[in-house]
């Protein structure tokens, strides 16, 4: 499971962002708030990972999108600094993309279907198409 903020509707989440970062304006410098429950979030790290798989969205043409997929590093540094974040969300988040990246790059990797190769494939494939065998019947002229 993501957080909580990583599947709202974008509008919402924003909204929320604004207010909490209002208020934690108003306590004091974010870095500093007493309201980070967790000091030991890297949120630097996470950020600069987050970016790099949304880097990697892009390049594979994988096409996710959503606050989790942004390749806006404030987004994901104010996101992990938000007190209701912990290591597990940040864990999850991460996890979460990496799954999905690895699963773009293996569906890609699955070769296109293509037509038959090969004389007995083009033969059966006349079968298929026409209803009927593409070899004359012994003794009768090819038409």
């Amino acid at each position: 499971m993501g957080s909580v903020l990583h599947h709202m509707p974008k509008e919402k989440t924003m909204r929320y962002l604004l207010s909490g970062i209002g208020l934690l304006t108003l306590a004091g410098s974010i870095v500093s708030s007493p309201a980070l429950a967790d000091q030991n979030l890297d949120c630097d790290a996470y950020a600069a990972a987050a970016i790099k798989q949304q880097v990697e969205n892009q390049v594979k043409k994988c096409g996710f999108k959503g606050l989790g997929w942004s390749s806006n590093y404030q987004e994901h540094k104010a996101w992990c600094q938000l007190d209701i974040v912990k290591m597990k969300d940040l864990t999850t988040s991460h996890n979460f993309r990496a799954t999905a990246l690895k699963q773009c790059e293996a569906q890609k990797a699955q070769p296109e279907p293509g037509p038959p190769r090969g004389l007995t494939a083009t033969r059966r494939g006349l079968r298929q198409i026409c209803g009927a065998s593409s070899q004359a019947e012994p003794g009768k002229p090819r038409a």
